[in-house]
């Protein structure tokens, strides 16, 4: 979706139903359409921001935030031991994916949001936030990772870690 699209042309209507997140992102619909409203009718200034995945503050390094579902699929990952052979659709023309990880710190948003927000006097201005480094770093990098250091089935930092396993090689049961 672009940036500077009227979310009430854009997305017309919203399907109620048990996908993931529906009710969240239904919310976030209606409450766009109602700023939009509220701009038309009162010219209240709106700036309305749209951020991807939101990672924990920067200062939280080496945290874990449990319900958090990014944090839930790395455990996941550490504890089977198993990943998929990409977590993005395979280009079978060209091989691996192109893919990239859109997460940003709270922190970083925060203040991008702040600046942004303060800037923007009247109008209606919406943005699309993504991760402004264009380094290449994806989902199947943190399994890459996640493979480098892991302990082979040895104590690491006073938890048992599995290995992981190399893609696309399954791991047998004892």
């Amino acid at each position: 979706m672009a940036e500077d699209c009227d979310i009430r042309t854009a997305v017309l209507s919203g399907e109620i139903n048990d996908g993931y997140a529906n009710g969240y992102n239904l919310r976030k619909w209606a409450g766009e359409v109602l700023l939009h409203e509220a701009h038309d009718l009162c010219a209240l200034p709106v700036s309305v921001f749209r951020p991807g995945m939101i990672l924990a503050h920067s200062h939280y390094a080496e945290q874990l935030n449990v319900p958090d579902m990014f944090t839930r699929l790395l455990y996941s990952l550490a504890v089977t031991g198993v990943a998929p052979a990409t977590f993005y659709a395979e280009d079978l023309s060209a091989g691996q994916p192109v893919s990239r990880y859109e997460g940003i710190a709270i922190d970083f948003l925060a203040e991008s949001i702040t600046a942004i927000g303060l800037a923007n006097k009247s109008g209606f201005h919406s943005y699309n936030l993504a991760n402004p480094h264009d380094d290449g770093v994806s989902l199947d990098s943190f399994v890459a990772w996640m493979i480098e250091a892991t302990c082979s089935g040895a104590s690491c930092g006073g938890s048992f870690v599995w290995p992981l396993v190399p893609r696309g090689m399954g791991r047998s049961r004892r």
